[in-house]
């Protein structure tokens, strides 16, 4: 009934088989609380398993986006290939428009150190190191709402094509 306590059983779990507890976690993001979901986000990513990656991108689609966010901070330390090569970068696409142009804090879920700040920044920058093997230009549309580190990079990486289109 506690999100909380549900963190902590996951997690006792994982101390012993991390890989037993992929399965119950992910099962966890189907629960009617943004809290318990929160939590099974978190659990998720300090895993750092490429079954527990591929569950952070369901997360990424959560109607609380304390959850996204959750997410979204894992993935950005760095995606599996593997999961990279699914649809991340689309549902990193998707997920931009749900957060606001300027920062602004969520409200902590289950512990006060989990109040994050959001703007669309944080999701455009997770875009070019998820872009895979499509065409650069498809970052084109997200420049204005990445940071200065980002467009820097990206303006870099289209500036090295060897063939430049229309975009």
């Amino acid at each position: 009934k506690d999100a909380e306590q549900a963190y902590l059983a996951l997690w006792s779990k994982a101390f012993d088989d991390a890989v037993a507890v992929v399965a119950p976690a992910t099962e966890l993001l189907k629960h009617p609380s943004a809290e318990h979901r929160f939590v099974a986000t978190h659990l998720l990513d300090q895993l750092h398993l490429v079954a527990s990656q591929r569950s952070l991108l369901i997360a990424l689609e959560d109607e609380d986006l304390r959850v996204n966010t959750r997410a979204l901070l894992g993935i950005q330390r760095g995606a599996d290939p593997r999961v990279k090569k699914a649809d991340l970068f689309e549902r990193l696409e998707k997920l931009l428009p749900r957060y606001p142009e300027k920062p602004e804090k969520l409200k902590p879920t289950v512990w006060p150190w989990t109040e994050f700040a959001i703007s669309k920044e944080l999701v455009a920058d997770a875009l070019p190191p998820n872009l895979g093997e499509r065409p650069p230009t498809r970052l084109i549309p997200y420049l204005s709402h990445m940071g200065t580190h980002s467009r820097v990079s990206v303006l870099g990486t289209l500036a090295k094509q060897d063939k430049w289109d229309a975009p």
